[in-house]
């Protein structure tokens, strides 16, 4: 199960479907957090692509070479939205199912009453 900032996040990929940096994301959507992004990348929630054609970063201190990876969200991630919009309007259901009943529990109080 995912946080409501990681949920946040997907939506806004969602809507923002293709493939952008990290860097990007980071700026552009509203309610990034660094661990929200960390879920959706573990759960397989988002693409990545490793752009060969841009240059890579080199940090000199570690000797380590970082290629630039771009993230878009995956079919898992858009499923998981799906699956989250039908299981609330399921849970909604439920609800309005027990106040129906509860309503006539009532009625049927002050009938017999």
């Amino acid at each position: 199960m995912l946080s409501k900032s990681s949920v946040k996040l997907l939506k806004w990929m969602n809507a923002n479907d293709e493939w952008m940096y990290y860097r990007k994301i980071e700026k552009c959507c509203p309610v990034f957090e660094y661990r929200a992004f960390n879920a959706l990348e573990t759960n397989k929630y988002t693409d990545t692509h490793i752009d060969e054609f841009e240059v890579p970063e080199v940090d000199e201190q570690c000797l380590e070479v970082t290629w630039p990876v771009q993230y878009r969200i995956s079919s898992a991630g858009k499923a998981y939205l799906e699956f989250r919009a039908s299981d609330r309007w399921k849970e909604f259901r439920n609800w309005i199912s027990l106040l129906i009943a509860v309503a006539a529990f009532v009625k049927s109080f002050f009938l017999l009453g």
